[in-house]
């Protein structure tokens, strides 16, 4: 892992006998077995009531829905999944003990897939792509097409719970602290509904991807993350990274508009949802990009914000106040039963 940091193929700071594997027959120059775990089905424990649902125009945007045994309008939980923005699905939720527990309590579930952003420049024509502002909108529509199947799906719209991890925990803390998408005169009925929600599970995730800010955040140099950084995550130019087709746009208000968007907890304000935040990782000076990106002083960062900003909540870092073992999931629903 320390070695080979690029062999962390979901970025989450786990090196797996599966990715290693799969790390170690690229080197060796057998790119047909390139694809990670992460870009391969998982099976469902519970079926989806709803499979590939589209949610908007383009093609990843789709979602699988399960539907809790339920006699009024219950409560939604939604699972947006990780993998640098870059890879990843909606199958990592079984994975967790999400969907199980969700419908136990009687909450319906869904997870949902989003546009992946661009690598390089190369990719900007690619119209199933995406900057990271693109990647957000995505999943802020994800919450309003639910809220407009309410009535048919049985939910109850006032209390949609998001969480996710890694960049689904980006995507997640956007939704909570961006201003309300709702747009009353759109001819889309879906974006006349509101896109905020009850409450945002937030874990493993970083608080903002302005990466001018992150030296300071995570107490270290920008020399020092340039050179731990995967040589895949170097070169991409900003505007490309925002979704703008040059460096010149920056300084246009949309520039300047995508550039915010992207520093989520700069929209911080008392009147955003309750949030969990989870981080299992070691603290100190970074040692990997896995260690980098998932780095436990984001998630201090985003609670000190929200903190100061009125916003409930609790912050949760078992291995730096040894807790013990925790399974963030279960935690996470545990708190979102008082919160209701």
């Amino acid at each position: 892992m320390r070695k080979y940091p690029q062999a962390d193929l979901n970025a989450d700071g786990i090196l797996t006998m599966k990715e290693a594997k799969v790390f170690k027959q690229k080197m060796q120059g057998n790119h047909g077995e390139q694809d990670s775990l992460d870009r391969k089905s998982a099976t469902y424990a519970v079926p989806p009531t709803k499979t590939d649902v589209s949610y908007g125009p383009f093609e990843r945007n789709i979602l699988d829905f399960w539907q809790a045994d339920a006699s009024s309008p219950s409560p939604i939980v939604v699972y947006i999944h990780g993998g640098g923005f870059t890879s990843g699905d909606k199958s990592k939720a079984a994975k967790t003990k999400l969907i199980e527990q969700s419908l136990e309590k009687g909450y319906h579930f869904a997870s949902i897939n989003y546009r992946y952003a661009y690598k390089s420049m190369d990719e900007v024509s690619d119209k199933q792509k995406t900057g990271k502002p693109g990647c957000f909108l995505d999943g802020a529509r994800a919450i309003q097409f639910l809220k407009h199947k309410a009535k048919e799906w049985n939910i109850d719209k006032e209390r949609v719970i998001i969480v996710g991890s890694s960049a689904g925990g980006g995507i997640c803390a956007f939704i909570s602290m961006y201003d309300d998408l709702s747009d009353p005169n759109s001819p889309d009925p879906v974006l006349r509904e509101s896109s905020r929600v009850f409450a945002m599970g937030h874990m493993y995730s970083q608080s903002t991807y302005d990466l001018t800010k992150w030296p300071e955040i995570l107490g270290t140099s920008e020399v020092l993350m340039k050179k731990i950084a995967k040589p895949g995550k170097q070169g991409v130019p900003v505007h490309i990274k925002l979704g703008l087709k040059s460096e010149a746009e920056l300084a246009t208000e949309k520039g300047k508009e995508y550039s915010k968007m992207v520093d989520m907890v700069s929209y911080a304000s008392s009147d955003d949802p309750p949030m969990f935040i989870f981080n299992n990782g070691a603290d100190g000076t970074i040692k990997s990009h896995g260690h980098m990106v998932h780095h436990p002083r984001f998630s201090i960062h985003l609670a000190d914000k929200a903190n100061k900003n009125g916003i409930e909540t609790k912050l949760v870092l078992p291995k730096i106040d040894g807790l013990g073992k925790i399974d963030q999931y279960t935690a996470f629903l545990e708190w979102v039963d008082t919160l209701l």
